[in-house]
């Protein structure tokens, strides 16, 4: 069982790959798409990110794009289709 390594927002799997459960606020301002430090730095690679609005305040659920090219192995950037406000997003980011 020692290979299965976790805190509260990531764990390991003896595969090496690397499961990371968290939230952030994605900022419909920001025009280059908004940047979030992961709560772990992946080993080799990011492989996935799923983006879940998880914000009670808006009546309309926007849409996430991320974007790969500000995207690596310490920090994700989302992306959305809303121009103004914050947003609540539940990610789970699966790498190596």
């Amino acid at each position: 069982m020692s290979f299965f390594a976790a805190d509260t927002s990531w764990f390991k799997l003896p595969s090496s790959h690397v499961v990371q459960i968290f939230s952030a606020y994605v900022m419909g301002a920001d025009e280059s798409g908004t940047v979030i430090k992961l709560p772990i730095q992946f080993p080799k690679a990011l492989m996935s990110v799923s983006a879940l609005w998880s914000d009670p305040t808006s009546t309309i659920a926007p849409t996430y794009k991320l974007n790969g090219y500000k995207s690596n192995v310490s920090q994700i950037c989302m992306k959305i289709s809303a121009s103004t406000g914050s947003y609540g997003t539940l990610f789970i980011a699966v790498g190596h």
